[in-house]
């Protein structure tokens, strides 16, 4: 299924989070949050190895009951302020310096534990069909139309671009897109030749979906997560 591309699975959880502390192994309907992210990757089509980038020993000692392994980062990479590129740099070094070289990585975030193996397999399919693409990330459209939004200075507003009318029906205002955070997928060698802050470069894909997805930062995010957890695991209950 790989077509003789190795692939690499990244997931970045350090052990520091101001928003919800601990948040990479809080339990989430009875299983870290973590493992949803593991899962999800063991479920997929391809074969990918995945490593853990973390500081943490405990995150790494649940990552090893899923069977996930762990190069540690170090913690100047395990900062607020630390950018996912560079601990996404260190690993793939360290994994090259003992000898295990990919051609392809997906990063995966575990605070999106709507994620699963079809998003996954979905996303590699994209990007290996078109066979010069650097990278690809998830999209979701953006519930408001950017031509609605609006800024706000002293109690002023105004709108935020100048040419737009919020004022037009909803179904002939433009919307737009964010990535959602469930898959990015990257090319390593563009990767390691890209000297920004940025993940991206050169030919960029894009995957829109239509799903719901949460990204936890916090204890309402968490509890999101968990009722949309249920309420799936409901429907699946009672179609079987």
């Amino acid at each position: 299924m790989n077509n003789g591309n190795k692939i690499l699975a990244i997931i970045p959880a350090r052990g520091g989070s101001k928003g919800l502390p601990g948040k990479n192994i809080k339990k989430l309907l009875g299983k870290p949050l973590i493992a949803y992210a593991i899962e999800s990757i063991r479920s997929s089509k391809y074969s990918i190895d995945i490593i853990i980038s973390t500081d943490s020993e405990e995150i790494s000692n649940v990552g090893r009951e899923y069977n996930a392994q762990t190069v540690y980062r170090p913690k100047n990479l395990a900062t607020d302020t630390s950018l996912v590129k560079d601990a996404i740099l260190y690993t793939i070094n360290y994994l090259e310096n003992i000898g295990n070289v990919y051609d392809t990585m997906i990063l995966i975030e575990p605070t999106s534990p709507l994620r699963n193996a079809k998003d996954i397999d979905d996303s590699l399919d994209l990007f290996f069909k078109e066979k010069d693409a650097d990278c690809l990330a998830t999209y979701s459209m953006l519930e408001h139309p950017i031509t609605r939004l609006w800024k706000i200075e002293n109690n002023v507003p105004s709108i935020y671009l100048k040419e737009a009318n919020p004022f037009k029906r909803r179904q002939d205002q433009e919307y737009v897109y964010y990535i959602n955070g469930l898959v990015y997928v990257l090319k390593v060698d563009t990767l390691k030749s890209n000297n920004s802050d940025s993940l991206f470069m050169g030919k960029q894909l894009a995957l829109i979906t239509d799903k719901k997805v949460v990204d936890i930062d916090d204890e309402f995010d968490f509890y999101f997560a968990e009722q949309i957890l249920k309420y799936q695991k409901l429907q699946i209950n009672e179609k079987s």
